[in-house]
């Protein structure tokens, strides 16, 4: 399969869920492999493509802020160092979102398309609906990836961008790589 790299300017930015309740080990391996094998699609660096991470279980943790990486190897390093929540506690999606906007609103840059990755395998345990539109008001479009059989896909619909059809994907814990390329793919099309 051929795979055209993207040579855009944006902010993309993923909330994942660290909580040990929705993922085995090797499951959670899988969903940090999709994250980079959807950032492989872009151009990585200060004036194109900027990736930040931020991963929530029971609070948020800026896990890569926009400016801390300009290559794809530190950054393949940082997402490999990404832990699971040793306790098992409630997921917080609300306040990851809540997270990511502080996120973009301290690093951003001025004009720039602004794209968020959640990717969770589980349902949330707090509001998300206010979260979610007060990205949306930043122009943050907002793509959820649901993985396994523990999803809210009406959860997910709520948080994604509309058309919920487009920004919304159930995935196979087992097709990562079909699951990151077919997100880069989907941000792409939006000409992000």
């Amino acid at each position: 399969m051929l795979f055209i790299i993207s040579d855009v300017k944006m902010e993309l930015a993923f909330l994942l869920d660290v909580n040990s309740n929705n993922f085995r080990p090797d499951q959670f391996y899988n969903v940090l492999n999709s994250v980079k094998s959807t950032y492989e699609a872009f151009i990585i660096g200060k004036d194109k493509t900027r990736i930040g991470i931020v991963t929530y279980s029971e609070r948020p943790r800026t896990a890569v802020s926009l400016d801390q990486y300009t290559s794809r190897q530190s950054l393949d390093t940082a997402v490999d160092q990404t832990l699971m929540s040793p306790l098992t506690s409630p997921s917080l999606l609300g306040q990851g979102l809540a997270a990511v906007k502080r996120l973009f609103n301290g690093k951003s840059r001025p004009e720039t398309p602004k794209i968020l990755v959640v990717i969770t395998g589980g349902k949330s345990r707090d509001e998300v609906i206010k979260p979610s539109a007060a990205l949306k008001i930043l122009n943050t479009t907002i793509f959820c990836v649901g993985v396994g059989q523990h999803i809210d896909r009406t959860e997910l619909e709520t948080v994604a961008s509309t058309p919920a059809s487009d920004h919304v994907i159930m995935a196979a814990i087992s097709h990562r790589e079909t699951a990151g390329e077919n997100l880069a793919s989907r941000i792409k099309k939006g000409d992000a």
